[in-house]
């Protein structure tokens, strides 16, 4: 019988994909984009906002508390979970792996991180080949639409994790997630622990149920609790344990679970109000310099355009006077909002500021940038290539 901690948890997992299956991405991506900042020494207000608020929202969480933010809110993982439970009713055998080729294996996900950091600084887009975009597309009912971006990279890379998620608890988790990576060494002084209680008889069903492969008997015995930066905070092992061995504080286990719904709402608090026109005017407050500048190449007058985004058209309005661009205002797009809200502000600002649609897209919000790129240039009837 699913113990009251599971039932609570699952639900917060499901309402988790439910509401934002997209945020794993938009955690990666603001670690990438943040990363491309300090690199380059180019910060822009309008452009890392939501970034920082992001990572605000999980980082400290994550050092203090642990991974709740994957045990609970990634969706990505609750999928991963979602196939181990199929799996288990299909009574599909799963596959046992040595302790000393397991830790081999996890050492994957710090190479596939620094990949991606490479890709980062070189602004190199990965969108194709990634398993976690094609999967936040799919996510939803919207992105069903048409089934190109299955067949891909990414899509196969998809395919594969499912497959293996079926074999091996939490496999992309466990092996391959970049993000994982990071989590698991920030998460290794954490103030909450599962520890080590009177009554262990060896049984080792706390290891065995265990979704991320750890020793936890071994840990518990060995150092008093379980401080792997693995442990993604699920009670699994706990919950196993038929003799009370292990044990915490349910008022810290309360609070971790408080902290892994903060991380939602600080980051949607933080959407909303990097999204209100108040925000976009102090962002880019610096384009109005150009409403006096001398006459420039385009022909005054206010034009519509559209551009092909990600799940469907871009249309923006494109004001010109003394012959620049003087504003562009988004109408209506169909991408999803928060990858396109990411890209609007810092596009808009560098169409403007270099009077051209020919500039640099949003690291993860390449699609949405370039269809607005797309849109102020069929609008102003120039060329324009992505």
């Amino acid at each position: 019988m699913m113990s009251k901690t599971q039932i609570i948890r699952h639900i917060i997992q499901l309402l988790a994909f439910l509401v934002f299956p997209g945020l794993f991405i938009l955690i990666l991506s603001s670690f990438g984009i943040i990363i491309d900042a300090f690199l380059k020494w180019s910060f822009s207000l309008a452009e890392l906002a939501v970034p920082l608020i992001t990572l605000i929202a999980v980082i400290p969480v994550t050092v203090l508390w642990g991974r709740f933010f994957c045990g609970y809110l990634c969706a990505f993982g609750s999928m991963q979970e979602l196939l181990s439970f199929i799996a288990e009713k299909l009574k599909i055998r799963q596959i046992e792996v040595d302790q000393k080729l397991d830790a081999m294996l996890k050492k994957l996900k710090y190479a596939v991180l620094a990949v991606l950091i490479v890709l980062w600084v070189l602004d190199v887009s990965y969108t194709g080949l990634s398993p976690w975009n094609v999967f936040g597309i799919y996510s939803n009912l919207a992105g069903w639409s048409g089934l190109e971006e299955l067949i891909s990279v990414g899509g196969l890379l998809l395919a594969l994790t499912i497959i293996g998620s079926l074999f091996l608890k939490r496999f992309f988790c466990r092996y391959l997630c970049p993000l994982g990576g990071v989590f698991t060494l920030i998460s290794k002084p954490r103030l909450f622990r599962i520890k080590k209680s009177d009554g262990c008889v060896g049984c080792r069903l706390c290891t065995r149920k265990c979704p991320m492969g750890i020793d936890v008997e071994n840990e518990a015995k060995s150092l008093g609790s379980v401080r792997s930066g693995e442990c993604i905070v699920c009670f699994k092992c706990l919950d196993s344990c038929r003799y009370g061995a292990l044990r915490t504080d349910p008022k810290a286990a309360a609070a971790g679970t408080a902290a892994a719904l903060t991380i939602s709402g600080v980051y949607y608090v933080g959407s909303i109000a990097t999204g209100t026109e108040t925000f976009k005017e102090i962002a880019s407050g610096e384009l109005e310099l150009f409403s006096g500048q001398s006459q420039g190449k385009y022909k005054n007058g206010t034009y519509e355009g559209t551009g092909e985004g990600y799940r469907g058209l871009t249309t923006v309005s494109v004001k010109v006077e003394k012959g620049q661009i003087a504003s562009i205002t988004v109408l209506e797009y169909e991408d999803d909002q928060r990858f396109f809200e990411r890209a609007e502000t810092p596009v808009i600002e560098r169409i403007i500021t270099e009077q051209s649609v020919e500039v640099e897209a949003v690291s993860g919000a390449t699609y949405s940038s370039n269809s607005i790129m797309q849109a102020v240039a069929n609008a102003l009837d120039i060329p324009f290539e992505a």
